[in-house]
């Protein structure tokens, strides 16, 4: 059958399916090759004896998935480093300024989170319309109290495990088992595997109504009649951690079911180990290693990734550390066990807590893993990183030769420890103080989706924060605002401390006319309260003359940071004190903008909290009053001077005597002011 359609022919295949069409025969005009003698002047029509024939050939159609359409619109789109992180997009209004603002903000996005997921849970019933989703995520979905199949049998026990059920599996095995019926291995396997997951025992509750809570702690109290005191600091993190960690028991329900299987499998044991071995209990994972051999069981390559990571927990010294896991690898190459990425990466994280050991035979495990077709990761990279950059020893190259080997390439997510590569790259380059390093490492992370891979908000503070710091220390002007301007606030707000590395680079290179905008953000990211960089923005203001427009933004810099401290001053607690030099600096800057006003009002406050103006102080205050022949702040000046307990002071009145046009009241005000500090 065959069907043509305006001069394309569709040979061997019905029109009513286009989507099967495989070849296609069409005329197409050759407009490339034709001259004026083939085209009809008056009709502009191509000569038909120029038309040639092409076979086609199309592709068969590929499967894409769902979000095939959104990822090609998303490659059109390159990432804009100066927009805000996705987390923050549900808002304009809300979007945060500062560090403190940013957490509180994820905070309550994720306490929103949770407090959905528990709703969901808490009341199941209420949300039909999730078996309508699609992609449907299982783990996201509340667990079902009702089981299609109520029968003792094997699909009951698997529908059950499918739901991560512990408690139904465990009772619906043991109404097997009491019944006489056999599992077949493949179930028993699949029910060792959750069980070895969960280390053979039910899960915690992941949600806790608040009244079994308050009657837990109650119970508590009355068990041992004794007040117990809130601890606070690492060692009281570390041992809740060590609280909530879930450990191997002896007899749960995994041993239970493993001991109860009359047959066996390499992987009812590989279950068995890796179980034990994330769980605490390694000791007894090398005992059922070793069970395996006498049986001669082949073991499954990720139960030797386990078995490595568990060779810290039995052996003490570096030297047989080694030897374990050079005995594991060569077992592996007996049985033929392909290593794979996670091998090489268990084997690395191994090594970094094996002291030089460890740095003599890193690189040979990286360079096996080359051999063998193997690409490193970025997780493989970080543990280099953490094997040869110990605070302990001296600096070495090895991040040069990391960054040259993967620079320019692109790397997928693999693990979480792929995470850890950038951050930990980052906080290398500024140990090294090398600022170059520390751009092509940030150029790396903005290759393609890397930037995926800075690792969750912690981690990603901790990273920009590190370059800005570095930039500010180490790099040229123009470079430290091209960073401050792209990844200020977008990515981070410094801290105090980047601030004020960002103020010392604004004395290196005398960028003061960038200090109007940076106090501006300083106001935005929560830093006027801090008495060190308020000094530090003062002085770079006071320590030289600038342009008048340049002169008039310092004075209201000034008025507002005078504003800041006398509100502070008026607090219980207050963040802020006045210093002489910040009083001597204000009145610096208000006289260089010609806000003689403002700079008596300043000067007031010296006698107001008892500082000492500078000599240097008082003689441009009187200068000024000088110049515009204003009396009674020259006279206020004095008296100022006076309560200080300047020894200098008749100076300064012998200058308004003679330099200025006083009436006798001022006079007479004067040598009263002068007998008065005499007497004193």
């Amino acid at each position: 059958m065959a069907a043509t359609v305006r001069g394309v022919r569709l040979r061997g295949i019905s029109p009513y399916f286009p989507l099967a069409i495989s070849r296609i025969t069409r005329q197409i005009y050759c407009t490339a090759n034709l001259t004026s003698d083939a085209i009809d002047q008056n009709t502009q029509e191509y000569n038909p004896a120029l038309l040639s024939k092409e076979e086609i050939i199309l592709p068969r159609r590929k499967k894409r998935d769902s979000t095939a359409v959104l990822q090609a619109l998303a490659s059109t789109v390159g990432k804009d480093p100066t927009a805000k992180p996705y987390i923050y997009h549900d808002d304009s209004y809300l979007l945060p300024y500062t560090g403190g603002q940013s957490q509180l903000y994820a905070l309550a996005s994720e306490s929103g989170k949770k407090a959905a997921e528990y709703v969901m849970h808490r009341f199941p019933e209420i949300f039909t319309a999730i078996d309508h989703d699609e992609p449907k995520i299982a783990c996201l979905y509340p667990k079902v109290d009702g089981y299609i199949i109520e029968d003792a049998c094997e699909e009951g026990l698997l529908e059950r495990v499918n739901n991560r059920d512990i408690k139904a599996a465990m009772e619906m095995y043991d109404k097997i088992t009491e019944g006489g019926g056999e599992l077949s291995l493949e179930a028993s396997n699949c029910l060792l595997d959750m069980l070895c997951f969960y280390a053979g025992q039910e899960p915690r509750e992941k949600f806790v109504d608040s009244s079994s809570a308050e009657q837990a702690g109650e119970d508590l109290e009355e068990g041992d009649g004794q007040e117990r005191k809130p601890r606070g600091g690492r060692a009281a993190k570390m041992a809740a951690r060590l609280k909530d960690r879930v450990t191997w028991q002896d007899g749960n329900y995994a041993e239970k079911v493993f001991n109860s299987m009359q047959e066996r499998d390499g992987d009812s044991y590989c279950s068995m180990i890796r179980g034990m071995a994330k769980h605490g209990a390694s000791a007894r994972a090398f005992e059922m290693y070793n069970e395996m051999q006498d049986k001669d069981i082949k073991c499954r390559v990720e139960a030797y990734n386990a078995l490595i990571s568990a060779v810290l927990d039995i052996r003490e010294s570096y030297t047989d550390r080694w030897q374990v896991v050079e005995q594991l690898l060569k077992q592996m190459k007996v049985e033929d066990v392909q290593p794979t990425l996670a091998t090489f990466n268990s084997v690395l994280s191994a090594q970094v807590k094996m002291g030089a050991i460890g740095r003599k035979t890193a690189l040979q495990t990286i360079s096996e893993m080359k051999a063998i077709g193997i690409t490193p990761t970025l997780a493989s990279y970080s543990i280099l990183l953490a094997i040869f950059y110990k605070p302990n020893l001296p600096l070495n190259d090895m991040l040069y030769d990391i960054i040259d080997e993967i620079e320019g390439k692109t790397f997928p997510i693999n693990e979480r420890g792929d995470t850890r590569f950038f951050v930990d790259a980052m906080r290398v380059c500024e140990r090294l103080r090398d600022v170059n390093l520390a751009h092509r490492l940030n150029d790396l992370a903005n290759v393609g989706d890397h930037h995926r891979l800075l690792g969750n908000r912690a981690m990603r503070f901790s990273y920009y924060n590190n370059l800005f710091s570095l930039t500010c220390q180490m790099s040229p002007p123009d470079k430290i605002m091209e960073v401050y301007k792209t990844y200020v606030p977008s990515a981070v707000v410094p801290n105090l401390s980047g601030m004020m590395d960002l103020l010392n680079a604004v004395e290196m290179y005398n960028m003061q006319d960038k200090l109007p905008d940076l106090w501006q953000d300083s106001k935005e990211y929560g830093h006027i309260f801090s008495q060190q960089l308020i000094e530090q923005l003062l002085y770079l203001m006071a320590k030289d003359d600038f342009p008048s427009d340049l002169q008039q933004q310092f004075g209201d810099i000034a008025m507002d940071i005078c504003n800041v401290i006398s509100n502070s001053a008026k607090k219980r607690d207050p963040k802020l004190q006045w210093g002489t030099t910040s009083l001597g600096h204000i009145v610096t800057l208000c006289l260089k903008a010609k806000r003689l006003g403002d700079a008596w009002t300043v000067m007031r406050l010296f006698k107001e909290n008892h500082k000492v103006p500078g000599s240097h102080v008082v003689d441009l205050f009187l200068d000024a009053c000088i110049e515009v022949q204003d009396t009674g702040k020259a006279i206020g000046a004095a008296d100022v001077v006076i309560s200080a307990g300047l020894s200098t002071f008749p100076g300064y009145i012998e200058k308004i005597k003679k330099q200025m046009n006083l009436s006798a009241k001022e006079l007479l005000q004067l040598e009263e002011m002068a007998k008065n500090a005499e007497e004193l």
